[in-house]
Formats: structure tokens, sequence, C-alpha cells
């Protein structure tokens, strides 16, 4: 919703919103976000929009440059870093999971691969998205290692915002995904933390490869 109450500070309901719409693309990489029209947009004064565009600069969403604020343009390299990062951290994160996975946490591991599918089946990557990352936080919560579940936090917008340009409106990366979110739910059932490691990174892996191939396709 792209409204502003008063049940919250103004910067951080405009912050809430203005990372709504990069990720939701209503801002394209590279486009200049202009402070006036913003504030105009949500019914604000400039002050509380300024303080978003700094927290969003600090979340790596938006840049400072030559006077102006544009929305971030993902490179390659950039495509490459955060997800290595995620490769090494999300190993991590479902090996330690392995050990403390409750029957709830699995539940909610099934249950966002079924929303999952049946938003692929009905042709919504939005959706499809929404659940694809839902599944990826129950085990970084699940890990229980509180410096870990910050550090991934501190890349996940990012990661979200790529995945969102790379892949606009298209669906086909999350067929995949469902059988490498299967493999992960599997070995974390039988508590098997060195496969559920292998089957996180490797999930890792072949998502950088096709990001890859879609960035070069549409180069």
């Amino acid at each position: 919703m792209d409204s502003i109450t008063k049940a919250e500070p103004l910067h951080i309901q405009a912050y809430q919103v203005i990372k709504s719409l990069i990720l939701r693309r209503e801002y394209g990489p590279g486009e200049r976000m202009v402070e006036a029209r913003l504030a105009e947009r949500l019914g604000i004064s400039r002050g509380p929009v300024r303080e978003a565009f700094r927290m969003l600069i600090q979340d790596g969403l938006l840049v400072q440059g030559e006077g102006s604020v544009y929305v971030y343009r993902p490179t390659v390299s950039d495509i490459i870093e955060v997800f290595q990062c995620r490769e090494s951290l999300e190993g991590l994160s479902a090996r330690l999971a392995a050990a403390f996975l409750t029957a709830e946490d699995r539940r909610e591991l099934t249950n966002t691969i079924e929303k999952m599918r049946a938003a692929i089946e009905s042709n919504r990557p939005d959706e499809a998205s929404v659940w694809d990352q839902a599944f990826h936080d129950i085990i970084t919560r699940a890990s229980g290692n509180r410096q870990l579940i910050d550090l991934l936090t501190g890349i996940k917008e990012k990661a979200i915002y790529m995945r969102s340009v790379i892949l606009e409106n298209r669906c086909d990366l999350f067929v995949t995904a469902i059988s490498d979110h299967e493999r992960i739910a599997h070995s974390l059932e039988m508590k098997n933390s060195e496969e559920a490691e292998r089957e996180m990174q490797a999930h890792i892996r072949r998502t950088i490869k096709r990001f890859l191939e879609l960035v070069n396709e549409n180069a």
C-alpha cells in the first residue's frame, strides 16, 4: 500500500513504501529519484523522503551520484559477489539448521514449496519470489546464529532486487528452484547437515548461473 499513516515515524513509512516501489520495479535501474515528486506522491514533506533515501542508500538500493539519487543498477560483478556471499552464508545456515529445525519449521518449509508451485502454475512471478525468499528465511532463522542472520539480512534486499530486475515477469527460474528446495528440505528433515549444506550451495550456484545467462541474453 503506497500510503502514509500516523502510526509510525514518517521517514520509516516513506522508506518502506519507496523500497516496495523499487522492488516492484515501478522505478527502474538507473532511474533518477526526485525527492519533491515522491514527497507529493506520499503526501508528506521532503524531510522524511530525504531520510528514507539515506536509508535506502545504506541498503544499496539507491546510489548517490552527481547531486542526484538514482535507483541502483546491478553489474555482473555485483551479482556474482552477492551470490558468492549467499552461497557460503546460506550453506552454513542450512548446515546449522539441520540440527535445530523444528516440526513447525518443517511444516512451514513444505508450505512455502506448495505455495511457490501454485504461484508458478498461475504465472505469478512476484508471488513465487515471495515464497522462494520465505523458504530461505525459515532456514536462516532456524540456524539460531544471530551473527549469521544479521549478515544475510544485510544482503537480502539487494539479492531480492537483483532477482526482480533480472527475472522481470518470468517464472521459469523458479521451476528448477522447486526441486532444489525439495532436496534441501529432505536433507534438513533427515538432519543431514553436510548434505543440507551441499544442496543449498548447489542451489545458489545454479541460481547465479541462470541469472548470468539471462543477463547475457538481454545484453
